[in-house]
Protein backbone atom coordinates (compact mmCIF):
# COMPACT_ATOMS: atom_id res chain seq x y z
CA UNK A 1 0.00 0.00 0.00
CA UNK A 2 1.15 3.27 -0.74
CA UNK A 3 1.09 6.62 0.97
CA UNK A 4 -1.89 7.80 -1.04
CA UNK A 5 -3.33 4.68 -0.20
CA UNK A 6 -2.73 4.69 2.98
CA UNK A 7 -4.29 8.11 3.30
CA UNK A 8 -6.81 7.39 1.93
CA UNK A 9 -7.91 4.02 4.42
CA UNK A 10 -7.06 6.43 7.41
CA UNK A 11 -9.33 9.34 5.80
CA UNK A 12 -12.13 6.94 5.38
CA UNK A 13 -11.83 5.44 8.74
CA UNK A 14 -11.46 8.91 10.36
CA UNK A 15 -14.57 11.22 8.54
CA UNK A 16 -16.40 8.29 6.69
CA UNK A 17 -16.17 6.84 3.20
CA UNK A 18 -19.26 9.09 2.17
CA UNK A 19 -17.48 12.32 3.90
CA UNK A 20 -14.01 11.57 2.06
CA UNK A 21 -15.44 11.12 -1.31
CA UNK A 22 -17.07 13.86 -1.25
CA UNK A 23 -13.84 15.72 -0.40
CA UNK A 24 -12.21 13.61 -3.74
CA UNK A 25 -15.47 14.85 -6.02
CA UNK A 26 -15.50 18.69 -4.80
CA UNK A 27 -11.59 18.96 -5.66
CA UNK A 28 -11.89 16.98 -8.43
CA UNK A 29 -12.30 19.66 -10.88
CA UNK A 30 -10.55 22.63 -9.30
CA UNK A 31 -7.73 21.07 -7.49
CA UNK A 32 -6.97 17.16 -7.56
CA UNK A 33 -3.70 17.67 -6.31
CA UNK A 34 -5.47 19.32 -2.62
CA UNK A 35 -7.10 15.99 -2.34
CA UNK A 36 -3.65 14.07 -2.87
CA UNK A 37 -2.38 16.63 0.28
CA UNK A 38 -4.94 15.45 2.31
CA UNK A 39 -4.16 11.88 1.74
CA UNK A 40 -0.51 12.51 2.71
CA UNK A 41 -1.17 14.47 5.63
CA UNK A 42 -3.40 11.49 7.10
CA UNK A 43 -0.98 9.18 6.16
CA UNK A 44 1.94 11.22 8.02
CA UNK A 45 -0.59 11.84 10.93
CA UNK A 46 0.03 8.11 11.41
CA UNK A 47 3.39 8.07 10.94
CA UNK A 48 3.62 10.59 13.65
CA UNK A 49 1.92 9.43 16.59
CA UNK A 50 3.11 12.67 19.01
CA UNK A 51 -0.61 13.71 18.67
CA UNK A 52 -3.64 11.53 18.36
CA UNK A 53 -6.12 11.20 16.34
CA UNK A 54 -8.75 13.09 18.67
CA UNK A 55 -6.19 15.79 18.95
CA UNK A 56 -5.72 15.98 15.83
CA UNK A 57 -9.37 16.65 15.03
CA UNK A 58 -9.72 18.60 17.91
CA UNK A 59 -7.18 21.40 16.45
CA UNK A 60 -8.45 20.54 12.65
CA UNK A 61 -12.01 21.98 14.51
CA UNK A 62 -10.22 24.44 16.14
CA UNK A 63 -8.66 26.18 13.32
CA UNK A 64 -12.00 25.70 10.90
CA UNK A 65 -13.84 27.33 13.71
CA UNK A 66 -11.48 30.30 13.83
CA UNK A 67 -11.43 30.49 9.62
CA UNK A 68 -15.34 31.28 9.60
CA UNK A 69 -17.28 30.48 6.19
CA UNK A 70 -16.20 26.54 6.89
CA UNK A 71 -19.62 25.02 7.25
CA UNK A 72 -18.82 22.03 5.81
CA UNK A 73 -15.62 21.45 6.63
CA UNK A 74 -16.63 21.94 10.23
CA UNK A 75 -19.29 18.58 9.65
CA UNK A 76 -16.93 16.46 8.40
CA UNK A 77 -14.60 16.75 11.27
CA UNK A 78 -17.39 16.94 13.90
CA UNK A 79 -18.23 13.48 12.47
CA UNK A 80 -14.73 12.27 12.43
CA UNK A 81 -14.03 13.71 15.67
CA UNK A 82 -16.83 11.52 17.32
CA UNK A 83 -15.51 8.51 14.77
CA UNK A 84 -12.41 8.86 16.70
CA UNK A 85 -13.61 8.77 20.38
CA UNK A 86 -14.08 12.28 21.29
CA UNK A 87 -17.28 13.05 23.04
CA UNK A 88 -20.12 15.10 22.53
CA UNK A 89 -19.10 17.50 25.56
CA UNK A 90 -15.28 17.37 24.24
CA UNK A 91 -16.53 18.38 20.85
CA UNK A 92 -18.27 21.22 22.01
CA UNK A 93 -15.81 22.39 24.41
CA UNK A 94 -13.25 22.51 21.43
CA UNK A 95 -15.88 25.35 19.72
CA UNK A 96 -15.41 26.65 23.26
CA UNK A 97 -12.39 27.17 23.23
CA UNK A 98 -11.60 29.44 20.27
CA UNK A 99 -13.95 31.91 21.42
CA UNK A 100 -13.97 35.27 23.23
CA UNK A 101 -17.74 35.96 23.28
CA UNK A 102 -21.14 35.11 23.73
CA UNK A 103 -22.32 36.30 20.40
CA UNK A 104 -19.81 34.01 18.83
CA UNK A 105 -20.01 31.06 20.67
CA UNK A 106 -23.86 30.87 20.03
CA UNK A 107 -23.51 31.30 16.63
CA UNK A 108 -21.11 28.85 16.16
CA UNK A 109 -23.07 26.02 18.56
CA UNK A 110 -25.82 26.94 15.94
CA UNK A 111 -24.35 25.33 13.24
CA UNK A 112 -23.60 22.06 15.01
Amino acid sequence: MNKYENGLRIREAVIGKEASQMVTDSLADIAPILNQKTLLAFDEAEERPILTMQQREMITITSLLTQGDTLNQIRIHIQGALNVGLSQDEIVETFRAPLKTYEKRYNRLKIS
